[in-house]
């Protein structure tokens, strides 16, 4: 009888932890995209990487230092969440999904941040303006209801953080219905 009373306990969390945790777990990068446009803005307005090219570091360690020091973040950030998750909330889905789920958008955060920096050249505006971008990227996935139509999600899925949210959504619907 206690394992009952505890699976409506965690099906009752579930159940309102599904509805809000892919707008929590996509808000929670929202502080990491917006600092690293932030610094590739500052690094392109203090002209560092022109010394370090004039100093005789090539095009490819410059860039890969970056994505190498945001993969290694993005990696252990992953795993800590698969774990969390795995041991809590979600039992019955598989670790390696969970934790590609949150590796492949950690990496697909990364391009966006550098995609979204090119288009400024002050970092105080970027640090303004890039999680106002971030959100609005987000924002269909939530603005849109159950009844809604497939094709229109996974159009919508282009955008990294509406496709996130969607399987971070699907994966805690379904480890609701495991639950049940």
């Amino acid at each position: 009888s206690e394992m009952c009373i505890r699976d409506s306990k965690n099906s009752e969390f579930l159940s309102i932890a599904g509805t809000l945790s892919p707008l929590v777990m996509v808000l929670s990068f929202l502080y990491t995209v917006s600092q690293l446009a932030k610094r590739l803005v500052e690094e392109k307005e203090f002209r560092l990487r022109e010394g370090t090219m004039i100093m005789g570091l090539g095009k490819a360690a410059f860039f890969s230092s970056w994505y190498i020091i945001y993969i290694a973040q993005i990696l252990v950030t992953a795993l800590l969440v698969a774990i969390v998750l795995k041991a809590g909330l979600t039992t019955g889905s598989d670790f390696f999904l969970l934790f590609f789920l949150y590796v492949l958008f950690g990496i697909s955060a990364v391009a966006m941040s550098g995609c979204l920096s090119s288009c400024f050249n002050k970092s105080r505006i970027t640090a303004l303006v890039v999680p106002l971008l971030y959100f609005m990227l987000s924002i269909p996935s939530f603005a849109l209801g159950e009844d809604t139509n497939p094709a229109i999600y996974a159009i919508l899925s282009f955008f990294s953080p509406v496709a996130f949210s969607v399987g971070t959504g699907l994966i805690f619907n379904l480890s609701l219905i495991h639950i049940s």
